[in-house]
């Protein structure tokens, strides 16, 4: 009986994750194109996780979601992860996508259940994310307050690349 009642709690935790991702991406989803690219902050934001959580989701059926994590915590690239960030952006754009942000990029803090602990990695603190990200200019939103900003290719942002790019030695040409 604890087996049966454990399987059914699990299920409706899914169920309940995957209702408020749903959620979440509801309105991003239509505007995807197979270029396109949803930038979320870590492996811990629900996003990153929809191919392996729920693979026989709509949306993970599709094919044309692609996500990238801009930081990877413990990993060599975080040391990078502004320059990696500038050459997905550059071969997103150059493919004609669209590049969509998570808005957690631009929250002053984290909240609790987005499972961020600050000083995990020495490299990266949390201050550094709106920091860094409310130079660019902004498009349109989707998704509610947890939702994404469009990131458009503008004079601006591509300025912004530019100078990244040249002032970075391990750029390299995507």
């Amino acid at each position: 009986m604890g087996v049966v009642n454990g399987n059914a709690m699990r299920r409706s935790v899914l169920d309940k994750e995957r209702e408020t991702l749903a959620v979440r991406i509801r309105d991003l989803e239509p505007l995807l194109n197979p270029d396109s690219i949803v930038m979320t902050v870590d492996l811990q934001e629900d996003v990153s996780q929809l191919k392996m959580n729920f693979p026989l989701d709509p949306i993970a059926l599709r094919g044309d979601f692609r996500n990238y994590n801009v930081l990877e915590l413990g990993a060599a690239r975080l040391a990078t992860w502004r320059e990696d960030f500038a050459k997905m952006l550059v071969s997103t754009w150059a493919q004609g996508g669209d590049v969509w942000l998570s808005k957690r990029f631009f929250n002053a803090r984290p909240r609790a259940e987005w499972n961020w602990v600050e000083g995990a990695d020495e490299r990266i603190k949390w201050a550094d994310l709106p920091a860094f990200f409310s130079q660019f200019d902004a498009g349109p939103t989707v998704g509610g307050e947890d939702g994404f900003l469009l990131l458009p290719h503008s004079s601006k942002n591509q300025k912004i690349i530019n100078d990244l790019v040249t002032h970075s030695p391990e750029v390299r040409d995507p």
